[in-house]
């Protein structure tokens, strides 16, 4: 028993090597990461900030209050709303400083993607911003974006995005374990080959952008943003990550654990749709070693010595792990979060296992 208890042990800790390797990758790239301090306020680009959403109101009201309120040039940005909501979209942005552009299009079928379609369609800038309908921005946000653009002229700009601080510590665990997302998709992006990407914190030039999508299944409710950025690096286009505090977009923490697997289930079903060969080995060796690791303490049940093998296979994650999620949180100034890693590391193996399998088999909804 003891001879094929080693044999086990030996093989599931095989699966910790490929995640090795990708998130030692994603440190190197986090390294080489500049700051963009923005020196203009007014860059002279005219920007277009697209919206989607299938709200009545809620926080849509905040965040058009964000955009009526930019030190950006008024005339020089617009927002436009792709609207699903069936006619229901009420504005409502409080009292601007100056008149702001605002163009509300109604989405003639259904669903996220072909609201933020109709919207572009519809949009006048050669830039493009997109965020989502529940986030927040500062008043620099237009303006720092378009700066870096127009210092580096990427074809597109990945923003950081950060999970908004509701006190509780299921809301501390999602800021955490977001911070661990964020690190992979600057990561990887400085490594010129990124991975993921946000639609809540994405600019693009508008020529890029194909009126007809990108060949996805508009059976997925959800995706537009990473299958463009993908449609984007097959292209050998310039996609670059824009590390700057006045570029964070503040965007809601799921509200309880049932929303929190429904996203994440959702986000996991688009896994099998990917065509790009790096997010694909970057998504495997996640999804292997947390399905190996939750195996080991399934395993653990029947040979206790397998235990052991599973905590040192966490040990082995949490490693590369820390780097990464410390680099991200010393960026948005939340150091304490990382007193909740121990637990966030304990419990994802299972949680991402469960979100995976929900991912393959559920119906998503936006």
């Amino acid at each position: 028993m003891n001879g094929s208890g080693n044999y086990l042990s030996l093989l599931l800790l095989t699966a910790t090597i490929p995640y090795l390797f990708v998130m030692m990758k994603t440190i190197s790239g986090l390294h080489r990461i500049k700051k963009h301090t923005n020196k203009n306020y007014n860059t002279g680009i005219k920007v277009s900030v697209v919206i989607a959403t299938n709200r009545d109101a809620g926080q849509i009201t905040q965040l058009l209050y964000d955009l009526a309120h930019q030190d950006y040039d008024h005339n020089l940005f617009e927002i436009v709303i792709g609207d699903d909501s069936g006619g229901l979209l009420k504005i409502d942005y409080g009292t601007p400083p100056q008149e702001i552009i605002l163009k509300v299009v109604p989405n003639k079928a259904t669903g996220k993607k072909s609201a933020v379609r109709s919207a572009v369609r519809a949009s006048e800038g050669e830039f493009i911003i997109t965020i989502d309908d529940d986030c927040r921005v500062g008043p620099g946000w237009i303006s720092c974006i378009s700066s870096f653009y127009l210092e580096h002229h990427p074809d597109m700009i990945l923003c950081p995005v950060e999970l908004n601080d509701n006190k509780t510590l299921f809301g501390k665990m999602q800021q955490l374990e977001f911070l661990s997302l964020q690190g992979v998709t600057a990561g990887t992006a400085a490594n010129n080959r990124p991975v993921m990407c946000n639609g809540a914190g994405m600019a693009f030039r508008r020529n890029n952008y194909p009126e007809k999508g990108f060949g996805t299944s508009e059976a997925l409710v959800s995706g537009d943003d990473i299958f463009f950025m993908h449609h984007l690096k097959k292209c050998g286009s310039a996609i670059l990550w824009l590390e700057a505090k006045e570029a964070i977009v503040v965007t809601e923490s799921a509200a309880d654990i049932k929303s929190f697997i429904r996203q994440r289930s959702r986000w996991a079903s688009k896994a099998g749709s990917y065509k790009d060969m790096s997010t694909l080995f970057t998504g495997i060796s996640v999804a292997l070693l947390s399905f190996t690791i939750f195996l080991a303490f399934l395993a653990g049940i029947f040979n206790h010595r397998i235990i052991l093998t599973a905590l040192l296979m966490l040990v082995i994650k949490s490693i590369p792990d820390l780097i990464i999620i410390f680099n991200r949180a010393k960026f948005h100034d939340r150091e304490k979060l990382l007193l909740y890693f121990p637990l966030v590391q304990l419990l994802y193996p299972f949680y991402a296992t469960l979100t995976m399998l929900l991912g393959l088999f559920r119906k998503k909804k936006w």
